[in-house]
């Protein structure tokens, strides 16, 4: 059930856009209900190293214009990663046969039935032709910029692999939170109230944009941060959507449309700041995310 702007809480608040560009556009203008600058944490907790930015402005500047330097970092990690993707090729096995594509000489010299090579392919599993991901990127406070760039191209990576197999894999990146009063757990909120936030991610966008919306810590904290704070006071307070409240938990919400569900603070916590144990993390994470058709990292 969508929230309208009222003062009434809704049990579940859902907010799906169509595009990216409706995406930001919510989160950037402002609304009836947004409060003023002083109260909002999307322009208050600035803090670089927690939130990549130093304005707000800068969050949605550099969402449009492209992130270079998180594009240089996210490679580096998917260059560490993309080696180990596995290309399924048929193969066919040749064998005598009455019947084939080309004489068998010899065997029609010693007069055997079998005078001719026929050729097999051997069947494989093949994955399906479309799948849809859903991405869940809202993280705690306690993952860092590092973890987050790990977990991004390690699944870019991943749809990489499964997009040269042959498997059309579509991306929905959503953010969902249960209320800050329900308490600690990454899984809160299952029972209770929830928030969300989402849209599609189309595959030909270019890979600075997408650089931004995996890895770059400012896309929630201050972007979706944003959109929260365009709820109506009563929805604001009950989930803690103000300066010094949290700003919600990461909660656990399985869009209608998603065939399969990820949620980045799992992985993020998979990786640590040791690069090549990351590498390792990253690889085993890949090699998992494709045998299993995304059902799984771990």
């Amino acid at each position: 059930m969508l929230n309208d702007d009222n003062d009434k809480e809704a049990d579940a608040i859902v907010r799906m856009f169509p595009d990216i560009c409706s995406w930001i556009n919510y989160a950037e203008n402002t609304h009836p209900n947004t409060p003023p600058d002083n109260e909002r944490s999307s322009r208050t907790q600035l803090d670089r190293q927690w939130c990549g930015v130093s304005r707000v402005e800068e969050a949605f500047d550099t969402l449009r214009s492209g992130w270079p330097a998180g594009l240089a970092r996210m490679r580096k990690v998917i260059d560490c990663v993309r080696n180990i993707i596995k290309i399924e090729t048929p193969i066919y096995e040749f064998h005598d046969d009455i019947e084939g594509f080309a004489p068998n000489v010899e065997a029609f010299i010693h007069g055997a039935p079998e005078d001719m090579f026929a050729m097999e392919p051997i069947r494989q599993d093949a994955p399906p032709t479309y799948v849809c991901v859903q991405i869940e990127n809202a993280v705690s406070a306690m993952i860092s910029a590092d973890q987050l760039t790990w977990a991004g191209a390690t699944l870019f990576a991943a749809i990489e692999a499964m997009r040269i197999q042959g498997c059309n894999a579509e991306l929905l990146l959503t953010y969902s939170v249960s209320p800050s009063s329900d308490g600690w757990g990454f899984g809160g909120g299952t029972g209770g109230r929830m928030w969300m936030c989402g849209t599609p991610v189309p595959n030909t966008l270019d890979m600075d944009t997408l650089a931004f919306l995996f890895t770059h810590p400012a896309c929630f904290r201050n972007v979706v941060f944003s959109m929260m704070e365009h709820e109506n006071k009563e929805t604001r307070e009950h989930f803690g959507f103000k300066h010094g409240h949290g700003y919600g938990r990461p909660s656990l919400v399985k869009a209608a449309a998603a065939d399969v569900y990820l949620r980045s603070q799992d992985m993020c916590l998979h990786f640590s700041g040791n690069w090549d144990a990351n590498v390792q993390t990253a690889q085993m994470m890949l090699n998992k995310l494709v045998d299993t058709k995304f059902e799984s990292f771990a």
